[in-house]
């Protein structure tokens, strides 16, 4: 496992990295952190998985800072968190629920049934088919 912050406009944003393989992004739900969310996957995902995790604006290691925490801001801050890892394309575990809502997507948020609850459909998407 590597972990580390990525500078995203003034947001130290953390992330995890497990495993190797094609990459799967991760995203937790309200209030909730790699530890709490995904504990208990990480290490099953990571056997066929490059896992990303990530914690965003305002959770777990990634603090809060002095703007609106929207669900807009949290995906524009995902993509910048990929692009500067050089992740072009990755599995989104809640790809056919984004299919469903609104067509492809590079940045579905979910709560905690893994249901999208706010899609970013005009970035290039990410899902592999």
């Amino acid at each position: 496992m590597t972990s580390g912050f990525v500078d995203i406009g003034g947001l130290d944003m953390y992330y995890q990295r497990h495993g190797s393989g094609a990459p799967l992004v991760l995203l937790h739900g309200a209030m909730g952190t790699i530890e709490s969310c995904f504990s208990g996957l990480l290490s099953v995902l990571a056997e066929n998985f490059e896992v990303i995790a990530i914690e965003l604006q305002g959770h777990g290691h990634t603090r809060d800072i002095d703007r609106p925490l929207t669900y807009k801001g949290m995906a524009r801050d995902t993509v910048a968190l990929l692009d500067a890892l050089g992740i072009k394309r990755a599995r989104d575990p809640s790809r056919h629920h984004a299919r469903r809502a609104r067509g492809p997507c590079r940045v579905a948020f979910l709560d905690d049934r893994f249901v999208p609850i706010a899609l970013e459909p005009d970035l290039e998407c990410l899902c592999n088919t």
